[in-house]
């Protein structure tokens, strides 16, 4: 009984400052824009009729600072994906789950799922399509439909750093890039 009292008395005046404006626009519209009268009626319309306008000032309710009541919402922003910056990646400078894009050669399929790739062009007279060293580590949640050599732009985020050992028995430390997209160039 409280809360439907509580709502009368504030909706009236709601109420009194919606007609009161509507009449206000009404006139200064009759006046200055005798043409355009016919909108001043639909805007005060509107106004009068705006959803959630009584629902802004709810019944007073008991203020509790329990955690659980706490929420808060924080706006989610597609980021761009950024170059490849190596040097940061290998020294694990960048924030996990960056969004990157780089192109690269195939140096070695590791299994259908995860590949080797090298990132850094080398130019050999007028062919651009060569890459050799600054090698990543791939992998994916779908087989990755690649052969050795082949140039592919690749779109994925950093994950941190991935450890194997080479053929023959060396340590090797390259970043890791869980892979979005990717197609042959």
């Amino acid at each position: 009984m409280l809360e439907t009292l509580w709502n009368v008395i504030t909706f009236i005046p709601w109420l009194l400052w919606s007609i009161v404006t509507g009449i206000i626009g009404f006139i200064i519209a009759v006046f200055l824009f005798p043409f355009k009268a016919i909108i001043a009626v639909f805007s005060s319309i509107i106004l009068f009729f705006s959803p959630g306008t009584v629902a802004a000032s709810p019944a007073p309710t008991a203020i509790t600072n329990s955690p659980a009541q706490v929420q808060i919402q924080v706006p989610t922003v597609a980021l761009k994906p950024q170059p490849l910056n190596y040097r940061k990646a290998s020294f694990e400078q960048l924030d996990k789950g960056t969004e990157l894009f780089f192109n690269g050669r195939v140096f070695q399929v590791v299994s259908n799922k995860s590949a080797i790739i090298a990132t850094r062009p080398a130019i050999y007279g007028d062919d651009y399509s060569n890459y050799s060293e600054d090698l990543v580590f791939l992998v994916s949640s779908e087989p990755l439909n690649v052969l050795e050599n082949d140039v592919v732009r690749v779109q994925g985020s950093y994950s941190g750093i991935q450890e194997y050992k080479t053929v023959l028995e060396a340590e090797k430390r390259v970043p890791l890039i869980k892979v979005d997209s990717y197609k042959p160039i």
